[in-house]
């Protein structure tokens, strides 16, 4: 069992605000945010996510991603993956029990148009494949062995992997709420989420709820993936300096971000879904969607 103290972890979905949140989080005075944002460290997943460095070193005690965090504040990550894994779901359980775990659900449609945004980003899919094209993409891959943008149709599934969280740490120390409460009323979200963690919510009173790693429509693929690569060399850097330091240079950082996706991006024209793709994942999240209703015991309306 790792060294006693205040936890929570953001654990889950991918594509659904967790770096907005995780950042939000991270500026409360009452919360000492990881060193990086997903530490994967419980990860025991089946399929492939690197385990990031710190220092360039490996990593092989929890603590050392928060090395600058007092014992009496909340030590924070997000690794939106760990939702996917049973595994990581009892590791997490027998190593710091008392942990809190926050999920945020969105719209399973809505999800894959942000995976199958984010995948054309990345390089991923070609830059002429249509949204119809991704989702027969979903129904015919492997989902045991396929990467993880092709998990999106799968991996909406929440009712089934969030039982497994469900059971283990029981409703008292779970919570979850949607991607659209985030988006619509941030401040009411964050107050909400204030109570679960027993925080002071004064600090989300005239806060900036600013969106963070939208998926973006990029003009070169290959140049975001420099731009990628030197962003990751700077925070190498970066995480060694004092955290006085850190702070000084990420705000510094701004805006080179800004001027670089104002000049390389554009924006995405609308994507929707075809009416008969629509009647198909109604029809596959149907019994998830009735177990998840029943594991929250409320009605949910997309």
């Amino acid at each position: 069992m790792l060294q006693l103290g205040k936890h929570a972890i953001i654990a889950g979905s991918t594509k659904c605000g967790t770096t907005s949140l995780f950042q939000y989080l991270s500026v409360h005075p009452q919360i000492c945010a990881s060193l990086v944002k997903e530490t994967r460290f419980f990860w025991e997943g089946e399929y492939g996510l690197p385990k990031p460095l710190l220092n360039n070193k490996d990593v092989k005690n929890y603590n050392d991603f928060f090395s600058e965090c007092t014992e009496n504040k909340i030590k924070l990550e997000a690794t939106p993956d760990y939702l996917y894994s049973p595994l990581t779901a009892q590791k997490i359980k027998r190593e710091i029990p008392q942990c809190k775990i926050v999920f945020i659900l969105r719209t399973p449609q809505e999800r894959i148009i942000s995976w199958y945004k984010y995948a054309k980003q990345r390089g991923y899919l070609s830059a002429q494949l249509t949204l119809d094209g991704y989702i027969k993409l979903l129904k015919e891959a492997d989902a045991a062995n396929c990467p993880q943008y092709l998990k999106a149709l799968e991996q909406g599934r929440y009712g089934y992997y969030l039982r497994h969280y469900l059971t283990l740490f029981g409703k008292e120390k779970i919570f979850i709420s949607f991607h659209k409460n985030l988006q619509s009323n941030p401040k009411a979200f964050m107050f909400s989420l204030c109570d679960f963690l027993e925080i002071d919510k004064s600090c989300y009173n005239n806060f900036d709820f600013k969106i963070y790693n939208p998926s973006l429509n990029v003009k070169s693929v290959s140049g975001l993936k420099k731009y990628i690569r030197f962003k990751k060399l700077l925070r190498s850097y970066n995480n060694r300096l004092p955290q006085g330091l850190r702070k000084f240079f990420k705000k510094a950082l701004k805006p080179v971000d800004t001027i670089y996706l104002n000049n390389k991006t554009e924006k995405w024209n609308e994507i929707n879904i075809s009416s008969q793709d629509k009647i198909f994942l109604s029809e596959y999240y149907r019994e998830d969607h009735l177990m998840l209703e029943e594991l929250l015991n409320k009605k949910i309306i997309w």
